[in-house]
């Protein structure tokens, strides 16, 4: 079986921890082993079912770390120089198993992984994944990985409130901007922009919708919540009010719900969707949208395919 396991340790963000998610569902489809997950850091049970999939279940659960299970850890050029020796060693043989045993031949494997760079192995192991096959896991995210409880309902419906037209907004302004990252100083450059990109999206909305829409704005930035209510009458923006946090860093609140109740909301309660490309907690909402009315927040038109193709994947 592969696992995809996301202990108490730094190992990206909710996007860059779906990206890796889906690759190791969809590599062991390759390799013939069973998915499972083992989300430790945070506690998300009493957030989603994921019980056909939650490593705990496992009868020899208490075995991870120990004899029988082979760690792959330090993310994805290690599993990508792994695979790729696994090939190299084994190129003699002349007939090769097509599931590939003899290059994960155990039973158990552990992988720390944030990256989808399930494409870059296919391509080592010369198995081909059509876009359509990768955005088809992304799609199943809350309907068949993680499936919303009653309580993470409750939680959607006390920001959305029935209404529907809405018009999703995410915006990454940086690090820096977080309360969970005092320290740092990385930032997208996008928070002096605020203004002018609201402005513009408020524009297109106006002329292309009806004007009953409402506009729902997740970001790592108050900011853009407060400029959102200046441009639109607060009435119709849409906001979780909770602590901005970030996953991979200490929480300086027990409640990280707001981190998965925005995504999904952006995902499926949206009509239309302005994401900050090469955000992965962006992108990976729009790959799991249940529409294609998708841009940046420049007013380009955003495909799948193409957000498919912008997220950590290394070139082969």
């Amino acid at each position: 079986m592969f696992i995809i396991s996301y202990p108490n340790m730094l190992l990206g963000g909710y996007g860059d921890r779906i990206n890796g998610l889906i690759a190791i569902k969809i590599l062991s489809k390759i390799f013939n082993h069973e998915f499972y997950i083992l989300w430790i850091k945070e506690n998300i049970v009493h957030l989603f079912d994921y019980e056909k999939y939650n490593a705990k279940n496992i009868t020899n659960i208490k075995e991870i770390g120990s004899n029988g299970w082979n760690l792959i850890d330090g993310g994805r050029k290690r599993m990508i120089e792994y695979v790729k020796n696994g090939i190299i060693q084994n190129e003699d043989k002349s007939n090769k198993d097509k599931t590939y045993k003899y290059i994960f031949p155990h039973n158990h494997y552990v992988f720390h992984l944030n990256s989808n760079i399930c494409r870059t192995i296919g391509n080592i192991v010369g198995v081909k994944f059509t876009d359509e096959e990768i955005i088809y896991e992304y799609q199943k995210l809350y309907t068949d990985i993680f499936k919303p409880k009653d309580l993470f309902l409750k939680k959607v419906e006390n920001i959305i409130k029935g209404r529907t037209n809405i018009v999703g907004i995410q915006v990454r302004c940086g690090d820096m901007y977080m309360v969970t990252n005092k320290k740092e100083t990385h930032s997208t450059g996008l928070y002096s922009g605020i203004n002018i990109f609201l402005t513009d999206i408020k524009k297109k909305c106006d002329e292309t919708m009806d004007s009953s829409y409402n506009i729902f704005i997740t970001s790592d930035s108050d900011e853009v919540y407060k400029t959102g209510i200046k441009i639109w009458n607060k009435d119709r923006v849409l906001y979780n009010n909770d602590i901005i946090q970030h996953l991979d860093r200490k929480a300086v609140d027990d409640d990280i719900s707001k981190i998965f109740v925005d995504t999904y909301i952006l995902s499926l309660h949206t009509c239309k969707l302005y994401i900050t490309y090469r955000s992965n907690y962006g992108m990976v909402s729009a790959l799991a949208c249940n529409h294609d009315n998708i841009y940046e927040l420049n007013g380009s038109n955003l495909s799948k395919k193409k957000i498919l193709n912008g997220i950590g994947i290394l070139p082969n």
